[in-house]
């Protein structure tokens, strides 16, 4: 059984999108699944902080750039602790999976790839969100699915009721939050290939050496 505490405020705009099947990435012949419920084994996680705003990926503006990200106190497979609160020398990209996702189960590999390939710096955190888990969908359980691909993020396992995605405004899968040293947004995106991944992490580290 889960456990979540949530010290946080309920921010304006978008509600959560409610489960309607898949979206199109433009430019990708994949498929990025919007938010479906979870259900099945779940972590306990502690989150400070005001949600941001719902992810519009056609809009082609993000309400959450320049606001302050939440903090987060959860927990991996194993039950350890995992402390996300910006208080480094590091800015953070979140990736958020669901094992279940085809998109997901595409781009995982890719990150693990650019980490073996020395292609993050050293100033970026790369931390994982597996959210959504469901012991009755493909793919399942997602910490083996990882482990078979040598998966080196720090994994934060959601909660039963999907906290950290609603409170990141969540609303597709694969979805990542960039966030600088300060805790503050500095984009949001769906599906990434490789060759993105390596664009945002070195604007991320770009950021933060121009910032010393």
């Amino acid at each position: 059984m889960s456990t979540t505490s949530r010290r946080r405020k309920k921010k304006g705009g978008i509600p959560p999108i409610v489960p309607v099947g898949v979206a199109v990435v433009a430019g990708i012949g994949l498929f990025a699944v919007l938010l479906t419920s979870g259900g099945g084994d779940t972590g306990a996680v502690s989150i400070e902080g005001e949600d941001l705003p719902a992810y519009e990926q056609e809009t082609g503006e993000d309400a959450a750039v320049g606001e302050q990200a939440p903090t987060v106190e959860g927990e991996d497979f194993d039950g350890d602790p995992v402390t996300v609160d910006y208080s480094g020398d590091e800015a953070t990209a979140y990736l958020f999976l669901a094992h279940w996702c085809p998109a997901c189960q595409q781009e995982a590999p890719e990150l693990q790839e650019l980490i073996d390939a020395g292609d993050v710096p050293d100033d970026v955190n790369v931390v994982s969100v597996a959210t959504a888990i469901d012991r009755n969908r493909d793919n399942y359980p997602p910490d083996e699915w990882l482990d078979s691909l040598g998966w080196a993020p720090d994994v934060v396992v959601d909660d039963g009721s999907d906290s950290l995605a609603e409170t990141f405004g969540l609303t597709v899968y694969p979805y990542w939050v960039a966030v600088d040293s300060d805790g503050v947004v500095q984009s949001r995106h769906a599906m990434l290939d490789g060759s993105q991944m390596a664009d945002l992490f070195a604007e991320l580290s770009g950021q933060e050496q121009a910032s010393r």
